[in-house]
């Protein structure tokens, strides 16, 4: 009699239903969970990029300073060369300006 049953195709037509549920409940669990895995990945790189961002605006005006600074030396890399007097003058002048001004 349990033979009969597996081989009627009736038997097996009442479960489709729940095998398309089950189907159906999986694929939307594994979609569910790539979303929220999409999400966390996506709010750590708003964070980074956020953070990247208030470093640059806190600290542009400090590299437009030291790119001044910068190009100031370069302009008296030739006297310092012939006149070591005026080289330790700026240097400790500049050392001074740092300590002072941060």
């Amino acid at each position: 009699m349990l033979e009969n049953e597996l081989l009627n195709v009736s038997y097996w037509v009442k479960y489709i239903p729940d095998w398309i549920i089950a189907i159906t409940a999986c694929s939307g669990l594994f979609t569910w969970k790539k979303k929220l895995s999409y999400e966390r990945e996506m709010g750590i790189v708003d964070d980074f990029h956020e953070a990247v961002s208030d470093f640059l605006l806190k600290t542009g005006h400090i590299i437009a300073v030291l790119s001044i600074m910068r190009i100031g030396i370069q302009n008296y890399e030739e006297i310092f060369q012939t006149d070591k007097h005026r080289q330790e003058n700026f240097i400790s002048g500049l050392h001074e300006f740092v300590s002072k001004d941060g």
